[in-house]
């Protein structure tokens, strides 16, 4: 699970992250979530800590809000 989840986030970070690999995001750190626990491995695949993992999601649903709003 977490080898999937740091895949995930790489394609994210990565030129060519759509959709689809934002959702695959999203599933798979509901996945892992136990409450707030996906963020917890979120800071331990990325080595980062709270602050910077929180921004990192935050910006995922930003950057990929935008994309589908440009997409309509």
């Amino acid at each position: 699970m977490l080898t999937r989840l740091n895949s995930a986030i790489t394609e994210l970070l990565g030129r060519q992250a759509n959709s689809a690999k934002f959702c695959e995001f999203v599933k798979l750190s509901m996945e892992v979530k136990c409450d707030h626990s996906w963020l917890d491995v979120l800071k331990k695949t990325l080595r980062i800590k709270d602050n910077e993992a929180i921004r990192l999601y935050v910006h995922f649903l930003f950057r990929f809000r935008n994309y589908m709003e440009a997409q309509m």
